[in-house]
């Protein structure tokens, strides 16, 4: 990183910016005219909200737990809630959780 705090702007870099910016602006709801001259006219406030939005930390796991919901669903008829469970930061490169959920011992006899 530079000393201003910033990665240093390489073609890689920059065309995941743009790609990035690309997935943003297709996920942007539809704002109104007047509402987005007064984003443009008060950039500060678009970097308020902006950064506000994005300060929400990234679930990277609750795409795998919706999966495992329904494969519960799917393969024993359970209806499960895994959304309060929190998935760790790996410390290397591989990380995968499995989630077993309680109610399989009873299917079992155990």
């Amino acid at each position: 990183m530079s000393r201003t705090g910033k990665a240093p702007l390489t073609s890689a870099l920059h065309k995941q910016t743009l790609t990035f910016a690309g997935a943003v602006l297709a996920q942007l709801p539809q704002i109104a005219e007047a509402e987005q001259q007064r984003f443009i006219s008060k950039p500060q406030l678009l970097n308020r909200v902006l950064r506000q939005a994005f300060a929400v930390p990234l679930d990277l796991w609750a795409e795998t737990r919706l999966e495992h919901e329904r494969f519960y669903y799917e393969m024993f008829g359970m209806k499960v809630s895994l959304t309060d469970i929190r998935v760790p930061d790996a410390e290397d490169d591989i990380n995968i959780p499995l989630f077993i959920h309680s109610g399989l011992m009873k299917l079992f006899g155990g």
